[in-house]
């Protein structure tokens, strides 16, 4: 409880762990990718910025617009994703009002189980600024579990960042989630929704949240 496992942020490369037995997460300790992904203007699902209006970045889910700038458009598998979260569309290019950056990757291969009792979270950054030059948010990353068995009540979750409250950026989209296991007692909340905004932005697009135990042929998938 207290810890927290990340990722080294100039390396871009993400958390990718095989553990040859079980992995707990306890109660008050997580895996924590948030803002990990790529930078503010960056990413293969950019948000835009047009006239000071930053829009939200896309992966699992299309980035929200900015007033008249477009949102970052979605890429990459909802079945085994890997890749990292886009940045938001700055408002400016002055240092005050930036993207959020895009969420991580966070990659277990657990023989065992893998208990989450903490939280696993690859949520992209929220934008920063005004209402007259917003940045928006960055959108959510990867979370991609090969599981023995999936226990535990917590949380997983790859949300969109937030526009700026009370601006007109948009929200970035949600991540992208995908649970392959033998057994599943997860009674916990995958979390993908897209990134909040204020009053003249758009909300992110909702992610994916992908489960498939080893009796089913497809699996499921949620948007």
């Amino acid at each position: 409880a207290g810890s927290v496992l990340t990722q080294i942020a100039e390396d871009q490369q993400g958390i990718d762990l095989e553990v040859l037995t079980g992995c707990t997460i306890e109660m008050g300790a997580r895996i924590d990718v948030d803002g990990m992904g790529a930078a503010a203007g960056a990413g293969p699902g950019v948000g835009a910025s047009v006239d000071y209006h930053g829009a939200g970045g896309g992966y699992g889910g299309e980035g929200g617009i900015g007033s008249n700038a477009p949102g970052g458009q979605t890429y990459g598998s909802y079945e085994m994703p890997t890749d990292l979260g886009s940045g938001g569309g700055s408002g400016s290019n002055y240092g005050t009002s930036l993207g959020g950056p895009g969420g991580g990757l966070v990659r277990l291969n657990v023989h065992g189980a893998l208990t989450v009792d903490g939280q696993i979270s690859a949520n992209g950054g929220p934008g920063t600024g005004g209402y007259y030059n917003s940045g928006g948010g960055g959108s959510g990353g990867s979370i991609y579990l090969t599981v023995g068995a999936l226990a535990g009540g917590s949380a997983i979750a790859a949300i969109g960042g937030a526009g700026v409250a009370g601006g007109t950026a948009g929200g970035g989209g949600g991540g992208r989630i995908a649970v392959h296991c033998d057994a599943d007692s997860y009674t916990g909340t995958y979390l993908a929704t897209g990134g909040s905004v204020g009053t003249g932005g758009q909300r992110g697009g909702a992610g994916t949240v992908f489960i498939k135990r080893s009796s089913e042929t497809l699996g499921e998938l949620d948007i």
